[in-house]
């Protein structure tokens, strides 16, 4: 009897482990609200947590890196370090704008008007998550706990992104369904 009950205890943490795809912690959200949470292993990924199960995300792009301070993938300059390289932690970053544009090619906006703001009322009642501002397509808040973090598009500062609620995330208006976006 104690060798089949070791066989069925062995069977279900094969299982278990197969189904988790490599690099992803399936118990790392056992002891954590539901959110976003960095991935200890990796810059490039993080955990979305919902209901003690863990979901690992990579971020969209491979020059990205996560940045939990605002809970989503930034280029390496805007985060701060040990992923990013922003010991400022500020997105306006001049030095660094001139380097994106020497290694990309990007047409960049010069603005030092995206600082990431609060709003009082927005999130009241609202789950935790991305929302569109519906005044401006360029913006987007985030939700956490009913307080509204108003957040523009413009990064690493390239003109014409519109936040898009479906994929939930910035992209150019090209690929983002109407109202703001022209994608059909």
């Amino acid at each position: 009897m104690a060798a089949v009950m070791t066989l069925m205890v062995l069977t279900c943490l094969t299982l278990q482990f197969k189904t988790a795809a490599a690099g992803e912690d399936p118990y790392f959200c056992l002891d954590k609200r539901e959110g976003e949470y960095a991935d200890p292993s990796s810059c490039h990924h993080f955990y979305k947590c919902f209901r003690g199960r863990a979901r690992r995300v990579a971020c969209m792009l491979p020059e990205q890196v996560y940045n939990e301070q605002i809970d989503e993938c930034v280029y390496r300059f805007e985060a701060p370090p040990p992923c990013g390289l922003n010991m400022f932690n500020r997105t306006s970053n001049m030095a660094a704008m001139v380097i994106l544009v020497v290694v990309t090619g990007l047409i960049l906006q010069f603005s030092t008007a995206d600082e990431v703001t609060t709003d009082t009322e927005f999130c009241l009642g609202k789950p935790n998550r991305d929302f569109l501002d519906p005044l401006n397509c360029h913006y987007y808040y985030k939700c956490s706990n009913e307080e509204a973090y108003h957040v523009p598009c413009q990064r690493p500062m390239i003109i014409n992104l519109v936040y898009d609620e479906e994929k939930g995330q910035c992209v150019y208006q090209r690929d983002a369904p109407p109202p703001c976006g022209t994608k059909q």
